[in-house]
């Protein structure tokens, strides 16, 4: 479900190039909102975001503004600023490779993915006359993983996780080239080729060209800008320094390798540099921003070998690697990473006594009706427990109608209105619901009175005795919600106390997101029991202005949300246009909009599906 604000974002996903950002914004399972028309970000937030869904996770993509490690640390503090819950950030992208790592069995080739378990500034240190020393010093360096990041390492190493992470990536790629395969296939794999370590790539053959050094000095360094932009075919790289041809028969494979990735603000271009970082630091890749994410938050590097780092560097491969470290990245969110999301609470733990009594006085198995009624102060939570009890235990109730009792009239609407569901007489709402639930077949409903109050704090014109609505039987359950302790033994029903809930000590969610929340989650239940639900206009609350974006995000399914027409809600694409007491069968997708938010709304619950 889409989030209602930038605090539902839990992971983020950076790239350097825009190459590596349309792979991943590709692989979005669903696309929220792009440059910040919905979501909007904090002042003075430069960054430019795009907000979806991979999986079951919410994610949050941007690009930097430049590459290297500077460019990443000015990205990220303000990317977690505006999405102060994100708790993970991928890096992805492509990346140089190690060819020969000094550490692991299997050589690395082009298309490779390579996932971090740590990192190195290797231009970060102290240069002599002769020589450069990284600094290796604690205060220096940077940290490893956290606890959660090296669990998920653990099992990504493991045969079966490499096994089930590489089939997964592969799914995904194939998903990219199907959608634009010219971008996203893979080159020939004869252009994997490798050159030995010291060969340069420069003109080895008389030029022409003035600004040309590549033959006027013996040594090996001097290449001019005309080489270092040219191809090997342009060049006449010559065959016979070739050190290794990726054999015909791994042609279709890849790996996923785990190890140090090298950062620097400086593109590695040198074989000699390369694998005397290898030997030394025992580095699989290079790349050029995770050093500056690594610190500022929790960071997984994820990138995809488009070269091997040395002066034959070129860009056939970098638009599949691109395609490679987007899956990559999909694959660990989609399937590795659970949801950290806790499931909405409808009870508070003040209320556990009070949900066992509500439990105990239904559940017994005494042949008759049972009625129980909830009394408490105002603001205690007795919707809340109520709608907790009726919905999530998933109960087989055929029916749970919800009834506003708070005056006469809004009593004969409510029951007006479910009945036109049960496609009866508007004017004959109450006996026509008596009759159904009096029946015998008709053995599993609960008839919800909500906001009962007593005589004396009623108008005399409004004073109401709810038993002439009640059903004559003995299979149904009748729950009561009221301020007063004195409906309880006017009745003759059981009695709970509601007791003031502690929440005022302690920061909470707003009373309105609490009660959204919860609606929601029966909204979202695949219990097909509840087939419709009318939303309407309880008064008496406090304005809010929640609903619009809440409803938008909700996907209804098959099942029916209908509206009042004096609710202030106007529907935004209807599939039925005839008008109606209650406003046409709403299909999801749908949008909603709000005139005048001034109050809070709830479900009535109804009808089941053989009613309809």
């Amino acid at each position: 479900m889409r989030p209602k604000s930038r605090d539902g974002f839990e992971y983020a996903i950076t790239c350097s190039l825009p190459l590596e950002m349309d792979a991943v914004e590709a692989l979005l399972d669903e696309c929220y909102d792009r440059f910040g028309t919905l979501y909007d970000k904090c002042p003075g937030d430069t960054n430019i975001y795009t907000c979806g869904r991979i999986g079951p996770h919410n994610v949050v993509l941007c690009l930097t503004a430049d590459i290297g490690k500077a460019g990443a640390a000015a990205t990220v503090p303000t990317l977690l600023l505006s999405y102060p819950n994100v708790r993970l950030v991928f890096v992805v992208g492509v990346c140089g490779g190690v060819p020969f790592p000094s550490v692991g069995g299997r050589g690395i080739f082009l298309g490779d993915v390579l996932i971090s378990d740590s990192i190195i500034e290797y231009d970060v240190g102290v240069l002599y006359t002769s020589s450069f020393q990284r600094q290796t010093d604690i205060k220096s360096t940077l940290g490893r993983p956290n606890r959660g990041i090296r669990s998920l390492l653990s099992n990504l190493g493991s045969d079966k996780g490499r096994k089930e992470f590489k089939e997964q990536t592969e799914g995904y790629v194939t998903t990219l080239q199907s959608l634009q395969k010219d971008r996203w296939e893979r080159p020939d794999v004869a252009s994997d080729v490798l050159f030995e370590s010291s060969y340069q790539h420069r003109h080895r053959q008389g030029v022409h060209l003035d600004e040309c050094i590549c033959l006027k000095y013996a040594s090996e360094a001097a290449v001019c800008k005309v080489a270092m932009n040219a191809s090997c075919l342009n060049l006449g790289c010559e065959e016979e320094h070739i050190r290794r041809r990726r054999p015909e028969t791994e042609g279709s494979e890849w790996a996923v390798h785990i190890g140090t990735f090298a950062c620097a603000e400086t593109v590695m271009k040198s074989g000699i540099h390369r694998d005397d970082l290898a030997e030394k630091e025992g580095v699989i890749g290079f790349e050029m921003e995770g050093a500056g994410v690594w610190d500022l938050s929790p960071c997984l590097i994820i990138k995809s070998v488009c070269d091997y780092a040395d002066s034959h560097k070129s860009q056939a491969w970098q638009k599949y690697a691109a395609a490679a470290a987007a899956s990559g990245a999909k694959a660990i969110l989609e399937h590795w990473l659970p949801t950290t999301k806790p499931v909405p609470q409808t009870a508070s733990s003040g209320q556990v006594d009070e949900l066992k009594k509500m439990k105990q006085n239904f559940q017994h198995l005494v042949k008759e009706r049972k009625d129980v009624v909830l009394w408490g102060h105002q603001g205690s939570g007795k919707p809340q427990l109520t709608i907790h009890y009726t919905t999530i235990p998933r109960k087989s109730y055929d029916s749970i109608i919800w009834i506003d009792s708070s005056l006469r009239h809004s009593i004969l609407e409510s029951f007006a209105r479910v009945c036109s569901n049960l496609k009866g007489h508007l004017e004959r709402g109450q006996s026509v619901i008596k009759s159904v639930l009096e029946n015998d077949t008709n053995h599993s409903w609960i008839l919800v009175f909500d906001n009962v109050e007593s005589r004396d704090k009623a108008p005399e014109s409004d004073s109401i005795n709810p038993r002439p609505y009640f059903p004559n039987s003995y299979h149904d359950y009748i729950l009561l919600t009221s301020t007063s302790s004195d409906v309880p033994h006017r009745l003759n029903f059981a009695s709970i106390h509601i007791r003031a809930l502690n929440e005022r000590a302690h920061p909470g969610p707003p009373r309105v997101q609490q009660t959204l929340c919860l609606i929601s989650r029966v909204l979202l239940s695949p219990s097909p029991r509840c087939q419709a639900f009318v939303i309407y206009q309880q008064s008496q609350c406090r304005p809010e202005r929640l609903l619009a974006k809440w409803v938008d995000s909700l996907f209804i399914g098959n099942r029916q949300m209908l509206w009042p027409t004096h609710s202030p809600v106007k529907m935004g694409e209807c599939n039925d246009k005839t008008k109606y007491d209650l406003i046409g069968v709403m299909k999801s997708p749908f949008r909603a909009t709000i005139e005048s938010a001034d109050a809070l709304f709830w479900v009535l619950f109804a009808i089941h599906k053989s009613r309809k």
